[in-house]
């Protein structure tokens, strides 16, 4: 089994909040490495039927990275609601247009390093890779807030 199989394999599934242009095509891109995606939106037509809703509850052990353009004491507020549910919340910061988010963005995560340990190697997987090195474009940016503006 190959890494982007192991990863796959850990995950299992994703969920996005928002099919616009970044979250479909995020969608798109998670679903080729090998996870299932389910997808909600407020506007029932972003999603035309195709795709599946979120689970209704977060259950504990679970991990929300938000990839929206967040302002970080939000992120904050909602990271310590998350954590007294046994929710971990990662803010993350994606950068490079829905093109991107299709083919790999640059992304920014921060939040408890616990959780960022556990999402780093789908992260790295998913982000743009340096084309002379290959690194991929990912760093855990720190605790709080700090992945978000």
């Amino acid at each position: 089994m190959d890494a982007q199989s192991d990863v796959a394999m850990k995950f299992k599934r994703i969920g996005i909040v928002g099919a616009g242009n970044m979250g479909s095509m995020m969608g798109f891109a998670f679903s080729e490495l090998g996870l299932d995606v389910s997808i909600w939106d407020v506007k029932s037509a972003n999603i035309n039927g195709v795709l599946s809703k979120l689970r209704p509850e977060p259950n504990e052990g679970d991990i929300i990275m938000d990839g929206g353009n967040e302002h970080y004491l939000n992120t904050k507020r909602r990271q310590k609601e998350c954590r007294d549910i046994g929710v971990d919340w990662i803010g993350m910061g994606v950068s490079g247009g829905y093109q991107s988010a299709r083919h790999g963005p640059s992304l920014s995560p921060g939040g408890d390093n616990a959780a960022l340990e556990e999402v780093m190697p789908l992260l790295e997987l998913y982000a743009a890779k340096d084309p002379k090195s290959g690194v991929s474009c990912v760093s855990s940016i720190g605790p709080g807030g700090s992945g978000h503006l």
